[in-house]
């Protein structure tokens, strides 16, 4: 819900009339609603941002990935029948195999195993795109409304290792292999990924974009735009605090946006004094104070980045 925006009735002045001594500006409510005046809590709002950056280091490619290898398995020549488009290749059908899986819908599906592109950078990996409902045998369900991928890139002389994710849409399965993630009945997140590891300078990198909702608490979504955050290792001038926008919304739908200070370019110059992991929240044009968070786990992770 967007924020309420106050209009003020105003009424004309006759002209033979003197001034009113006093006016009070009134603000337009629509008859029988009920509205409620936002509050700011700093220490929630600072809360919210780092459970949602948690809960979008969960919701990656990788589940929908597996639940959809899984249910393929069951697939039989002829049943889903598959096509060629623009030299891809894809199913689409509604048929049912002898073994009982049922195919409805289509997708398109790639993918790549140590797979080198002419540049000699490694990718593994698979996407996945279509609007399906697919059942095996046993009268399991996956249903897959959008996109998801889950990529690695090496690079050809071993200098960096890039990881992309993405999660567009609404995916659910009630069989085996993705228990305890996020690939549940009503989840449609819409979240990138991507992480950078410089080995020889023990330097991350780290980007998300995209919302995350049901947080619970008093703010209850946080979206990322374009959130960006560099550590020293690979030239970051500030380490403590992202570049982007962050957006947040409480339990009444008043949205809140606190713009960082730090890097989207290694390039970007910041002010040492803004580098303190604070930025201004703001709501409609009035800045609110600041708002304090520990970044610095975005770029903190060994192995993989999530």
């Amino acid at each position: 819900m967007s924020p309420l925006l106050l209009l003020l009735a105003c009424t004309p002045e006759p002209a033979d009339s003197a001034a009113p001594d006093a006016y009070e500006p009134v603000p337009y409510e629509v008859p029988g609603a009920e509205y409620s005046a936002p509050v700011f809590d700093a220490d929630a709002m600072s809360t919210a941002i780092l459970d949602a950056v948690a809960v979008a280091r969960t919701i990656n490619g990788a589940p929908v990935l597996v639940a959809y290898e899984t249910v393929m398995a069951s697939a039989q020549d002829g049943c889903p029948n598959y096509y060629a488009y623009d030299g891809n290749t894809y199913w689409y059908d509604q048929c049912t195999t002898d073994s009982g899986s049922t195919f409805n819908g289509y997708s398109f599906y790639y993918t790549y195993s140590d797979y080198d592109a002419g540049d000699g950078n490694i990718y593994n990996g698979s996407q996945l795109y279509g609007v399906a409902q697919v059942w095996d045998a046993d009268g399991h369900e996956l249903d897959v409304g959008g996109s998801a991928a889950e990529l690695v890139l090496t690079a050809a002389d071993g200098s960096y290792t890039y990881w992309y994710s993405v999660v567009q849409g609404s995916f659910a399965w009630d069989g085996a292999g993705t228990e305890g993630t996020w690939v549940t009945p009503g989840m449609a997140p819409n979240l990138v990924l991507t992480a950078i590891d410089y080995p020889e300078y023990d330097g991350h990198m780290f980007y998300v974009s995209g919302g995350v909702s049901g947080l619970g608490g008093t703010y209850d979504t946080v979206v990322f735009d374009d959130l960006t955050l560099y550590d020293a290792g690979i030239g970051g001038d500030c380490p403590e605090e992202p570049g982007g926008t962050i957006s947040v919304r409480d339990a009444n739908g008043y949205w809140f946006d606190i713009f960082l200070d730090g890097q989207l370019e290694t390039s970007d110059n910041v002010r040492d004094s803004a580098c303190d992991g604070c930025a201004e929240a703001w709501y409609q044009g009035q800045d609110l104070g600041p708002v304090c968070a520990d970044f610095t786990t975005l770029t903190t992770w060994e192995g993989t980045p999530w």
